[in-house]
């Protein structure tokens, strides 16, 4: 079972789509059936259009209707009971008690159960607006317990599976842009590596990569992790004959802050520590500067008059 969620800014289309046949108005019977409704009823599309719309009327919302769809995977079917809990369990998660909706089954798709749901944003008790706020995932957890509930296949989310999908790309590209710096000298050199990979490289204030398929992925996204400077950073330290690490924050090498304790970070290159970068054949440590000692002053009226100085006060 999955859901999609999407806002209308036309409420009376929706209205229409949801009841009425695709062969003609007016013909809702052959289409959709209407399981329940809040606050807009009738005996036709026209009675429950004219008052899902009176409800509307001074809603100065952009999108003033939302519109929920719920699919059951091919060839399952639920009983007329569980149709009721179903549309029962949105009702309650999208908090949709006090605003107008109408909730149908639509009977033109073979072997494809699915049901839509068309609620007015503005509620006719409180006046207040339905908020679409992380309304796909309220809407996710809904079927995943009905699945449960009703012993339903577990159909995995669209939005889920795109994630799978770009995560794997990424670690992909991840990898390629790790290949690609071992391989050049420069960041031009870099750039050009990464288009012989198959890459597009944005580079502005910030650096992007776009591979075959057209999937765009900033240097800085955590799944990537090389910023514009971090790359400049890399290529400086090259330049001039060190070994940069990969899987270090640039920012806290430059300060000082990784020592030689830092052995979990990977390397381009053999290992080393922070403490490497320093010339220690040419350069001598920096002595510690260790302040003086505060010489105590014996004298108790000399004592006395600096308390007074630093308080304003005079003798």
């Amino acid at each position: 079972m999955i859901a999609r969620v999407k806002l209308s800014n036309s409420p009376g289309k929706l209205i229409n789509y949801i009841l009425t046949d695709k062969q003609g108005p007016d013909m809702m019977k052959e289409r959709a059936v209407i399981l329940d409704t809040n606050y807009c009823h009738g005996d036709s599309v026209a009675e429950i259009k004219s008052q899902f719309e009176m409800t509307l009327s001074n809603c100065r919302l952009k999108s003033p209707a939302m519109h929920i769809m719920i699919s059951l995977a091919p060839g399952e079917q639920l009983t007329e009971i569980q149709k009721y809990d179903l549309i029962y369990a949105v009702r309650e998660k999208m908090r949709m008690e006090d605003f107008p909706y109408v909730a149908v089954e639509h009977l033109d798709t073979a072997n494809h159960s699915h049901f839509h749901i068309a609620v007015a944003r503005k509620s006719t008790v409180t006046g207040k607006t339905l908020s679409d706020s992380n309304s796909y995932q309220k809407l996710m957890a809904v079927c995943r317990q009905a699945e449960n509930d009703f012993g339903l296949q577990v159909v995995a989310n669209p939005r889920d599976i795109h994630a799978k999908r770009s995560d794997s790309r990424k670690t992909k590209m991840r990898n390629d842009i790790v290949v690609a710096i071992k391989k050049s000298t420069s960041l031009a050199g870099f750039i050009q590596q990464m288009e012989l990979f198959g890459y597009k490289v944005e580079k502005q204030r910030g650096i992007a990569f776009i591979d075959k398929k057209g999937m765009r992925a900033k240097g800085s996204d955590p799944q990537i992790g090389f910023p514009l400077g971090k790359l400049n950073f890399i290529f400086d330290q090259k330049e001039r004959g060190e070994k940069p690490q990969i899987d270090v924050d640039y920012k806290e090498i430059k300060a000082g802050l990784v020592t030689e304790s830092e052995e979990k970070s990977k390397e381009l290159g053999p290992s080393f520590s922070f403490l490497d970068l320093l010339d220690t054949a040419t350069s001598d440590p920096a002595p510690l500067s260790i302040p003086a000692a505060r010489v105590p002053i014996d004298d108790e009226d000399e004592w006395e008059r600096k308390k007074r100085r630093k308080k304003g006060i005079k003798r």
